[in-house]
């Protein structure tokens, strides 16, 4: 659409499994954007709104357990849950404006807290994030 990209997007691993499944809408990522495993398993199911996260974003074990649940307003403040393979709470990271900010829980594997950080200046996630190149039908690119 006037080289703006526009449409579906999927992308596949090496041996032919979906790998990537998403849509832009003028431009923008809009509705799910979700990563395969090569399994076929959901890796990452995340929600856009031109181009911005929004609430209810997963990331997925192998095994279709739960790791990652975010939960989030719409000026990024609220929780990031992180599970055990076995679906217990791992960690409770408080976000604040997109920043780490808040109580910062630890659990062990039976799901008794451990540990708790009050991180009272802003923090930046310190995760790597993967830049994915996505090119559409009508062969625009964007990087996410």
């Amino acid at each position: 659409m006037n080289g703006i990209p526009h449409g579906e997007f999927l992308s596949y691993h090496k041996d032919g499994t979906l790998k990537l499944k998403t849509k832009a809408v003028n431009g923008n990522i809009q509705g799910e954007f979700i990563t395969y495993f090569q399994s076929g398993s959901i890796n990452y199911k995340l929600y856009f709104d031109q181009n911005k996260l929004l609430d209810g974003s997963l990331r997925f074990y192998e095994n279709g357990d739960t790791m990652s649940y975010l939960k989030i307003n719409s000026n990024h403040s609220g929780t990031i849950y992180h599970y055990y393979e076995n679906n217990i709470l791992k960690e409770k990271i408080p976000l604040f404006l997109g920043y780490i900010k808040g109580n910062h829980e630890f659990y062990n594997e039976n799901g008794e807290l451990v540990s708790n950080k009050r991180v009272d200046e802003y923090e930046t996630l310190q995760k790597k994030a993967k830049s994915i190149d996505v090119k559409f039908e009508n062969h625009e690119r964007v990087k996410i």
